[in-house]
């Protein structure tokens, strides 16, 4: 089903802080979107087409994409197809400015994925208004947590009850894993077990805040072991630990405590 974004006359709410790539091979009209953007108060970057896209997406998170579907070196359609594979979170954030929908192959993209889009050429204050009612559904959703841990049944029974909770749950057996979707996914929240095999709950922290895309994100550990075991914890980088077993019915609001701690508050900052 085709999902053009329609004009409104009905203002939406601006949720400004937030950081817009805009991928556009034409310089006037990339300088043109990162100045209406700016003008919200978001921090705009630009890339000329797709592949540079990518390489900025690796080197740190983004809210929202604004595209061309035409451009040099990876166009519109590849470059959705890499941002389902590498970060399938921004692939239902982004808005694609295209000026041939007319054209077979562009109209059975915009169906086979329900991607936004606006015809070229645009009006400024529709854009404005459609990327402001993608950030305020990105803003009323619940938060993302990766929870990392080898016991099948703990990884089930956390996942099953942050979601029933509002959050969108990504879950890794182990420590490789988790890196790889902490990279990738950038997470707002990791939940992470200490005693795994291969790759133990400190060498992830360890890890974790080695690397520039994911230092920022705050790590609580969960644990079964000793108050010496949670101290190093602390010291590698988490922000607090939760012992092992859990009691279900608690669970949920230590959770919601750590969120409004960190993450909650970062949100909070960035609004006003």
């Amino acid at each position: 089903m085709l999902k053009v974004a329609q004009s409104s006359t009905e203002a939406v709410p601006s949720t400004p802080g937030k950081t817009i790539l805009v991928v556009d091979d034409e310089p006037d009209l990339a300088a043109t979107l990162a100045e209406v953007l700016a003008g919200d108060g978001h921090h705009v970057e630009v890339a000329a087409h797709g592949a540079i896209a990518l390489e900025m997406l690796e080197r740190r998170p983004y809210d929202l994409i604004v595209g061309d579907t035409k451009m040099p070196v990876l166009d519109g359609e590849r470059f959705y197809g890499e941002l389902e594979r590498r970060f399938p979170r921004l692939a239902r954030r982004i808005l694609f400015l295209t000026g041939d929908v007319l054209n077979r192959e562009k109209r059975e993209f915009f169906e086979r994925t329900g991607a936004p889009y606006i015809l070229k050429p645009f009006d400024v204050h529709q854009v404005r208004q459609t990327v402001r009612r993608m950030l305020a559904e990105d803003e009323k959703a619940g938060f993302k947590i990766l929870v990392i841990d080898d016991d099948p049944l703990v990884l089930k029974t956390l996942v099953e009850l942050l979601q029933v909770h509002g959050h969108s749950v990504l879950a890794a057996p182990g420590g490789p894993q988790g890196l790889a979707l902490a990279h990738a996914e950038r997470p707002e929240l990791i939940l992470l077990d200490y005693h795994m095999p291969e790759m133990n709950g400190l060498a992830v922290v360890e890890r974790l805040k080695g690397d520039a895309a994911t230092r920022s994100i705050p790590v609580v550990a969960l644990t079964s072991g000793t108050a010496d075991d949670a101290n190093r914890l602390i010291r590698a980088g988490c922000i607090g630990f939760i012992p092992k077993p859990f009691e279900a019915g608690t669970l949920p609001g230590l959770i919601t405590g750590f969120l409004r701690a960190t993450v909650a508050r970062d949100r909070r900052a960035a609004s006003r």
